[in-house]
């Protein structure tokens, strides 16, 4: 089974229980928090990644950071996961989780890559404009990229603006050649 499918039908799962017993918020609260915790920490993620690390070892490490952390609903999940031998799909499992639950609540998460960082008020216009267009409540992820001479790039989904001047200054280029 391909590790998309895994990871949305566990996601569903989880998501399903979450809502079940009214835990949602909290449960994608802790989400949040293990993904931190696994990006940030290359022994943690070699570790769910190893095929050669026995799994009882696994779940006394993951019991370890888990316990008293987290909502009993997410530890239990991630410990059901690691049981089923499932822990190289966890940090999709736990992607795919968040993008459920953005989907239920009707939010939708956006990246903008500019040259300089966005004044307050830029901020605001361009998230009200993406909420006008998309009729989701965005949650705006800033980056900067020095690259881009000037403009930005808003990626929103699968689509992608790409107003840079680095943009602008390629397609130049390829008009200039093929002339």
């Amino acid at each position: 089974m391909s590790d998309n499918k895994i990871a949305t039908r566990y996601a569903k799962s989880l998501l399903s229980i979450a809502k079940e017993n009214a835990v949602l918020e909290l449960v994608k609260n802790d989400i949040e928090s293990i993904l931190v915790v696994i990006n940030q920490n290359r022994d943690l993620s070699n570790l769910l990644n190893s095929p050669i690390i026995k799994t009882e070892v696994k779940l006394t490490i993951l019991k370890k950071i888990l316990t008293g952390k987290c909502n009993a609903t997410t530890e239990q999940f991630v410990l059901f996961v690691i049981k089923n031998s499932r822990e190289s799909h966890l940090v999709a499992i736990l992607n795919s989780f968040l993008a459920l639950y953005n989907t239920e609540k009707g939010l939708e998460k956006a990246t903008i890559t500019s040259a300089i960082e966005l004044s307050q008020s830029n901020t605001e216009a361009i998230i009200k404009q993406l909420e006008t267009e998309t009729k989701k409540k965005i949650i705006l992820e800033k980056k900067l990229d020095r690259n881009l001479v000037g403009g930005f790039i808003i990626q929103i989904g699968d689509k992608l603006y790409d107003a840079s001047l680095l943009n602008k200054f390629k397609n130049i280029r390829k008009e200039l050649i093929l002339n």
